[in-house]
C-alpha cells in the first residue's frame, strides 16, 4: 500500500512516501509563506526519490487542523485535488496526532502544542510505551495559563514531559519549568508527513470530496467580523 502524505498547517511544510508504513522519501522545510508553492513540488520529488509516480499512489493522508488557517486549507485542498484527480481515498489527521506519532519510540508523556497567537495554543496530551501512541486528552484551543494547569492536573503533574510542535518552544518558555520537562529534538519537534501517514488508521480514509479541515476555532477575520456585527447590533 503506497501512502502519499502531506503537511502545511504549521511554519514547517513536507511531503511523504510510505509503502506500508515505511518511509520511502520525503521532503520538509520550515517555508515560512511559501506552503502553496512548494506543497506539490515535494510531492513528486517524495514520489521521484522512491521511484514512484502519482499513478502508483493508493491512498493520501494529510494534516487537517489545528494549526494554521491558510496553510491547513492549503493542505487539505491540495490532498482533495489530488485525491480526486487520481481517484483515491484521502484521510484526514490531526496535526497534534501526527507530530505525537514521530515520538512514538519515546516513553513519555507528549505535549504536542501549535502557536495559535494571542496568548492561546492548540494542544493535546499523548502517552507513549516505546511503541504505541495513546491519546490522553482531545485537541483543544486554550491559553497557555490553561495549559499549565492542565499539566499540573494529578493524572500529569509530576511526570517526564516532551514538548512537540511549533508552539513547544512558546510553552517552555511561558509555563513555570518542570523537572522532567524537555524539547523534542529540532528534526522531530515539527509535524511532519511522515507523522500523518503514521497517524492515519485505514478507517480513516474516506472519499476525496468527504475530506474535511478542523480548525478549532474561527479564523480571526472571522472573529472580527462577529465582533463588528455584534457592536452594530449593540449600537442600535
Amino acid at each position: 500500500m503506497i501512502t502519499l502524505g502531506l503537511d502545511a498547517a504549521s511554519v514547517s511544510v513536507s511531503a511523504a512516501v510510505a509503502r506500508d508504513g515505511e518511509l520511502l522519501g520525503e521532503c520538509f522545510a520550515r517555508a515560512g509563506r511559501n506552503h502553496s508553492t512548494v506543497l506539490l513540488p515535494m510531492a513528486d520529488a517524495a514520489l521521484r526519490q522512491a521511484g514512484l509516480t502519482a499513478g502508483d499512489v493508493d491512498r493520501i493522508a494529510v494534516t487537517v487542523g489545528p494549526g494554521s488557517f491558510t496553510g491547513v486549507r492549503i493542505g487539505a485542498a491540495a490532498a482533495k485535488g489530488l485525491g480526486q484527480a487520481l481517484g483515491k481515498p484521502c484521510a484526514g489527521v490531526s496535526t497534534l496526532l501526527a507530530a505525537a506519532r514521530l515520538l512514538a519510540d519515546r516513553i513519555r508523556l507528549i505535549c504536542c502544542a501549535m502557536d495559535a497567537r494571542c496568548g492561546q495554543v492548540y494542544a493535546a496530551l499523548f502517552a507513549t510505551d516505546g511503541a504505541q501512541t495513546t491519546r490522553q486528552t482531545p485537541d483543544t484551543a486554550l491559553s497557555l495559563a490553561a495549559l499549565g494547569q492542565l499539566l499540573a492536573d494529578p493524572a500529569y503533574a509530576g511526570q517526564p514531559v516532551l514538548f512537540a510542535g511549533d508552539g513547544a518552544a512558546l510553552c517552555l518558555r511561558a509555563l513555570p519549568h518542570q523537572p522532567g520537562w524537555a524539547l523534542a529534538p529540532d528534526w522531530l519537534r515539527f509535524p511532519r508527513a511522515f507523522g500523518a501517514i503514521l497517524a492515519a488508521a485505514d478507517t480513516d480514509y474516506v472519499p476525496a470530496a468527504a475530506l474535511a479541515a478542523a480548525y478549532l476555532r474561527p479564523s480571526q477575520a472571522e472573529r472580527e467580523r462577529a465582533e463588528r456585527k455584534s457592536a452594530g447590533k449593540n449600537d442600535q
